[in-house]
């Protein structure tokens, strides 16, 4: 049996950062920080995140191990964040969702929200001209089909399968094309 639920009812939503100046990198800064663009997959990949040296004020925007963050204009991604980083911050094109229902898995909410089920129900609730854009209020709203917890482990292992036949296929596709490229060399060549 599934529920259907508010995103406001099964968790809490923040809202990112916002810099009042551009971000600049530093590889010695005291913070870490998470953007839209760093929303490509299930879980976050901390490599890929830059540090800045800057003087936080209090904020909600830290993000913590299992929670879900989402973008907030042109691609609506959801991704996991998995890992253990002290001074996470989501910038300002960042929703943080921070599940508060036990029987929701963050990987279920965020494969949920990426899905063409829950795409649709995110292009429902667009703002804005060229750029698209969530308001919170508009992304607390959204409703969620919830299976029961064994079946969302079901959901979650399909996905991973997926991915991981996918990175086998794309894996096999470059070799094709370096055979196929060895062979037309060794052609012209002759």
């Amino acid at each position: 049996m599934r529920d259907k639920k508010n995103i406001k009812s099964i968790s809490k939503i923040q809202s990112g950062y916002t810099f009042r100046t551009a971000l600049k990198a530093d590889k010695n800064g005291n913070i870490t920080v998470l953007q839209a663009k760093d929303i490509n997959d299930l879980y976050i990949d901390d490599n890929k995140l830059i540090k800045i040296n800057h003087q936080l004020s209090k904020s909600n925007a830290i993000i913590k191990k299992n929670d879900v963050l989402f973008s907030v204009r042109g691609k609506f991604k959801a991704s996991v964040y998995s890992g253990n980083l002290n001074n996470l911050v989501a910038s300002s094109s960042v929703y943080i969702l921070r599940i508060n229902d036990k029987n929701i898995i963050p990987e279920f909410l965020a494969i949920y929200l990426n899905s063409s089920t829950g795409q649709r129900e995110i292009y429902k609730s667009l703002t804005g001209g060229a750029i698209k854009t969530i308001l919170r209020k508009d992304l607390e709203n959204i409703s969620v089909s919830i299976p029961d917890v064994n079946k969302q482990k079901i959901i979650i292992n399909l996905h991973k399968n997926n991915i991981a036949l996918q990175n086998k296929l794309d894996f096999k596709k470059i070799i094709i094309n370096n055979i196929t490229e060895k062979a037309i060399s060794k052609i012209l060549i002759k």
